[in-house]
């Protein structure tokens, strides 16, 4: 309830969020940051500078990109093209994107109370010159399943 007093509240589609974030019992420990774009560039800082930490950024799978950009993942980064590296998270009625240019010593960090922030978000790297892609605007949805009484998820498990 504290984030409620002292921050930008969530909003799904114009609907303040009560809460802020996903069930904790779903991630894994430490993968729930909470903090100000000031802090969030200092955590970036600090993964820049210190050497011990330059392994996270190594690429360690390639990715297949599902509009957004990602082409990989390192230990501790989502890796996009031209040498960039960020992470895009979301929560309850927020979105949050953050992009490094380590070559160029820039890091910009977006922090929406939307999770329709894609394109405020984009449109600033876009003027930064961090991304040129000029279309992260929502596509096509997807084609329903032909036969409704098929659960995906559960054909998937069994």
């Amino acid at each position: 309830e504290a984030i409620l007093h002292r921050a930008a509240v969530g909003h799904v589609q114009t609907t303040p969020t009560k809460k802020w974030a996903v069930s904790y019992q779903t991630a894994p420990s430490g993968s729930h940051l909470a903090m100000s774009a000031h802090d969030l560039l200092a955590f970036v800082r600090h993964h820049l500078t210190d050497p011990a930490l330059t392994a996270l950024r190594e690429p360690q799978l390639d990715a297949p990109d599902f509009g957004e950009g990602v082409v990989g993942w390192a230990l501790a980064w989502m890796l996009y093209g031209d040498g960039v590296l960020g992470h895009t998270g979301v929560s309850k009625g927020q979105k949050a994107f953050l992009r490094v240019v380590p070559t160029k010593g820039l890091a910009v960090a977006v922090l929406t109370n939307s999770t329709n922030g894609v394109p405020l978000a984009h449109d600033v790297f876009n003027a930064l010159g961090i991304e040129h892609k000029k279309d992260y605007y929502v596509g096509a949805r997807p084609i329903p399943l032909v036969n409704p009484g098929i659960n995906p998820v559960k054909e998937v498990l069994a």
